[in-house]
C-alpha cells in the first residue's frame, strides 16, 4: 500500500519535471529561432554591402533585351511545363543561371560571345557555385508548394505557378 501512494506522489512529480523539460527545450529552440535569424540579417547586410562594391555598370545587356530574354523564358517555361509539370521544378533550379548568364553574355561578335560564355561557365558552373542555387531553389519549391506536406498537388501547383509567370512580367 505505500508503494502505491509513493508512485502516485512520484508520477505527477514526474509529469511536472517533463513538463520544465519541454519548457527548457521549447525555450532553447525559441532561441536558436532568434539566433539564426539574427545570422540571416547579419549575412543579408554583407551581401548587401558586397553588391554594393560591384561595379554600377554591368553587362553589355540593354534592360529591355533582358527583359525581352526573361519573357521569352517564361514563356517556354509555360509552353513545356503544361507538357510536363517536372519542368516548372527544373526552372527554379535553372533560372538563377538564366538570369546570371543573360546578365553576362555579350554576343556582338562570335568571339566575344565565345569568351563571355566561357567566362560565364568557369564561374556559375562549377560544383561550388551550383550548390547554393540549387538549395535555394529546393527552398523555394518547398516553400512555394505542398511538395513537403501533399507531394500529390505539385503536378497543379506547378501549371498554376507557370501560368502566372507570363501575367505577373
Amino acid at each position: 500500500m505505500v508503494i502505491l501512494v509513493f508512485f502516485y506522489f512520484l508520477s505527477p512529480k514526474l509529469a511536472i519535471d517533463y513538463c520544465k523539460t519541454l519548457t527548457q527545450e521549447k525555450q532553447a529552440m525559441q532561441a536558436e529561432i532568434q539566433r539564426l535569424k539574427s545570422r540571416i540579417l547579419e549575412l543579408n547586410e554583407g551581401i548587401n554591402k558586397c553588391h554594393q562594391q560591384l561595379p554600377v555598370t554591368g553587362a553589355t545587356v540593354t534592360q529591355q533585351r533582358a527583359d525581352q530574354l526573361r519573357q521569352k523564358f517564361d514563356e517556354y517555361v509555360k509552353k513545356r511545363t503544361l507538357s510536363n509539370y517536372k519542368f516548372w521544378i527544373f526552372s527554379i533550379i535553372i533560372r538563377p543561371l538564366f538570369e546570371s548568364y543573360s546578365n553576362t553574355a555579350v554576343t556582338s561578335s562570335y568571339d566575344e560571345f565565345y569568351r563571355t560564355m566561357q567566362a560565364w561557365m568557369d564561374q556559375h558552373c562549377t560544383l561550388v557555385q551550383l550548390r547554393p542555387v540549387v538549395m535555394a531553389a529546393l527552398c523555394q519549391l518547398s516553400t512555394d508548394t505542398d511538395i513537403l506536406s501533399n507531394p500529390s498537388l505539385v503536378p497543379v501547383q506547378a501549371v498554376e505557378a507557370a501560368k502566372k509567370l507570363l501575367v505577373e512580367n
